[in-house]
């Protein structure tokens, strides 16, 4: 189902389901497909900028991947903090 584009959803959330796993992951490579071909993005605002995990003000393969990355990282107890803190780790 769509989300109202008022929800306030937070970073890496897309689907707002109050958690960060492989569905949002999902979902940022959906949309990054969907875009690659010049269609419409189908997330709405609030998505959008969940999506864009880099903060590089676009949504692509890098998003889903590093969504994907603290999950499975969150999952075995080896992420710690946010996804912020999870991604600058990496750099």
């Amino acid at each position: 189902s769509s989300l109202p584009s008022t929800n306030l959803l937070a970073l890496g959330d897309v689907d707002g389901n109050g958690k960060i796993d492989a569905l949002d992951a999902s979902a940022v490579l959906t949309a990054y497909t969907v875009i690659s071909t010049n269609r419409a993005n189908p997330l709405n605002a609030s998505q959008q900028a969940a999506a864009d995990v880099d903060r590089n003000n676009q949504i692509t393969a890098m998003d889903a991947s590093y969504i994907l990355s603290f999950y499975t990282a969150a999952s075995a107890g080896k992420a710690k903090g946010s996804i912020i803190d999870y991604i600058n780790s990496l750099k």
